[in-house]
C-alpha cells in the first residue's frame, strides 16, 4: 500500500482546442487570459488561479493560458506562484481575456533566523499537524486532467469537474473522504494508429487518497530514514516565508522513492506545498508501479512522474509509449 495514495492524475502540458463532447451544462462564469513575469514579459506556467471566496481553482499551462469557471458570480480572481507576489484582479464581467502581470516576491529575513537542521523543522510541523489540519469537513469543486503521450505527441486527453468531500483530520485516515464527477469530457486523436490500450493509476477518485498530510504514507519516521534531508534557501508563496526542505533518496526500497521540495510556512508550520517527483534512476520500479496494463509488446516507459500538492491537486505523468 505504500505511496498507493500518492500515485497521480495527469497534467496537460499543452493546449487543446476541440474535445470529442461538449459540456453540457457549462459553468456560467469564466475568465480566460494569460499570466506573464511583470519585469520579463515571459509567460508563467503552474500559475494557481482561484476565484477568492470560492473554492474553483486551476493552473496555468506552458503558455501560461488559464481558463478558470463558476457556477456563481466572483469578485475577484487571485494568482499565486512560488518566488512572485500574489495578485489579485477584478472578475471582468465584459468576457474579454485579459493578461496579468505576476511581480517578483521580495525575500526578507529576520536578522537573527538561522535555520540549520532541517530534521528538526521538518519534526515540528509534523507535531502541529493536528493544530494546522481542518477540523471540520470541507467541500471543494476539483478539476482533473489526463492525458497520454505517444513520443512527442499528446493523443489523449480526458478532463472532469468533480466534488470533493474531505473530512476532518480527526477522521481514521482518508478513507472517509469522498470524490464525485459532476461533467467530463475527452478528446481522442482521429489517427487510428494512436488507438492504445494502456491504463495506468489514476482517475478524478484517486484524488481523495492524494491527502500526503493525512494519509501519513510520506511523513513518517520509517519511510523519512530513506531520505536525506537539506535546507534549502527559504521562498516566498502567497507572500508568506517558507522553509524550504529537500528530500533526497538515499535507500533501496522495492518501490520509487522521491526527489523533491517540501515547503513549510515560518510562522504556523503548517504544510503548504510538496513538489515531489519520483526518482526515474530505476526506470522499471516506477513503470510496475504506475502501470496497470498495456497490449503485448508495446513499450512504456515514464520519463516524469510528479507532484505539485498545494490548495490546488496538481500533478504531472510524462511518458513515453
Amino acid at each position: 500500500m505504500r505511496l498507493k495514495a500518492l500515485l497521480f492524475p495527469i497534467l496537460l502540458l499543452v493546449s487543446f482546442s476541440a474535445y470529442a463532447q461538449t459540456d453540457p451544462q457549462p459553468l456560467p462564469f469564466s475568465v480566460s487570459g494569460t499570466v506573464v513575469d511583470a519585469e520579463t514579459g515571459r509567460p508563467l506556467q503552474y500559475v494557481g488561479v482561484s476565484f477568492t471566496g470560492l473554492k474553483y481553482a486551476t493552473v496555468t499551462n506552458t503558455d501560461g493560458v488559464f481558463t478558470l469557471k463558476s457556477a456563481v458570480e466572483p469578485k475577484s480572481v487571485d494568482f499565486t506562484l512560488l518566488g512572485y507576489k500574489t495578485v489579485r484582479v477584478m472578475f471582468p464581467k465584459d468576457g474579454k481575456q485579459i493578461t496579468v502581470e505576476m511581480p517578483r516576491g521580495s525575500l526578507t529575513l529576520e536578522g537573527a533566523l538561522v535555520i540549520a537542521d532541517p530534521y528538526s523543522v521538518l519534526d515540528k510541523a509534523i507535531s502541529k499537524i493536528r493544530d494546522n489540519y481542518p477540523k471540520y469537513p470541507e467541500m471543494f469543486d476539483c478539476f482533473y486532467r489526463e492525458t497520454v503521450q505517444k513520443r512527442h505527441r499528446y493523443i489523449y486527453i480526458t478532463e472532469a469537474v468533480s466534488r470533493m468531500y474531505k473530512s476532518s483530520y480527526y477522521h481514521t485516515g482518508v478513507y472517509a473522504d469522498k470524490c464525485a464527477v459532476d461533467k467530463s469530457r475527452i478528446l481522442v486523436s482521429p489517427d487510428k494508429k494512436d488507438t492504445l490500450s494502456v491504463k495506468i493509476v489514476g482517475g478524478p477518485a484517486q484524488a481523495v487518497l492524494l491527502d500526503i498530510v493525512k494519509n501519513d504514507d510520506l511523513l513518517n519516521a520509517r519511510e523519512l530514514s530513506n531520505y536525506e534531508l537539506k535546507m534549502e534557501l527559504p521562498e516566498i508563496i502567497g507572500d508568506r516565508l517558507q522553509f524550504a526542505i529537500r528530500l533526497i533518496p538515499r535507500g533501496d526500497q522495492p518501490y520509487p522513492l522521491y526527489n523533491g521540495i517540501i515547503y513549510i510556512d515560518r510562522e504556523t508550520f503548517a504544510f503548504t506545498r510538496f513538489e515531489l517527483d519520483f526518482d526515474m534512476s530505476d526506470k522499471n520500479k516506477v513503470t510496475h508501479y504506475i502501470l496497470l496494463s498495456k497490449p503485448a509488446g508495446l513499450r512504456f516507459t515514464p520519463t516524469q512522474v510528479s507532484n505539485f500538492n498545494r490548495a490546488e491537486v496538481i500533478h504531472i505523468i510524462l511518458c513515453q509509449v
